[in-house]
């Protein structure tokens, strides 16, 4: 059944800390912001891509009536990366909203609350199951790209 559900979804998820012990690149929230927005337009792509289909980004807007200092860093970066790209399925810029005026944008913050939460308690014996079962239901939809992006732990066995 879940399979049937007719969404995707995509999600990156940058564990800060970790990032900044990794890489010496990244030294402020710009850096981030810049690294995972840049990551989240090339996996969109790549699937409208693959679909052979366009699309236009709907975005929560991060900035308040009085500035728009995020919003526009991100429009720099959504500019920077479509300028490096030979071509994109995407059909214009970003487009922003609030959240509380927009069901689209109120769906997709449930859900990377969900992908936030489950990151946070996997392996632990605490949740609400009513949010475990929500989460379990999306996870096959969920493509989540974590950064930084960790090689596999190898066990090396001694004799």
């Amino acid at each position: 059944m879940t399979n049937s559900l007719p969404c995707h979804i995509f999600a990156v998820q940058v564990n800060k800390k970790r990032l900044r012990e990794t890489s010496e690149d990244i030294k402020d929230e710009t850096g981030l912001y810049r690294l995972s927005f840049t990551q989240l337009l090339e996996q969109l792509d790549a699937y409208l891509n693959e679909h052979n289909d366009t699309g236009i980004l709907l975005m929560d807007s991060r900035s308040t009536q009085h500035t728009s200092i995020q919003d526009g860093r991100l429009i720099r970066v959504y500019r920077d990366w479509r300028s490096q790209t030979k071509s994109s399925n995407f059909v214009e810029l970003p487009l922003f909203g609030f959240s509380a005026f927009y069901t689209g944008l109120q769906l997709a913050d449930y859900v990377v609350y969900l992908i936030d939460r489950s990151s946070k308690e996997a392996g632990t014996a605490s949740g609400n199951t009513e949010l475990e079962e929500a989460f379990n239901l999306l996870e096959p939809k969920i493509q989540l790209l974590k950064i930084p992006i960790l090689p596999p732990k190898i066990n090396f066995e001694y004799r």
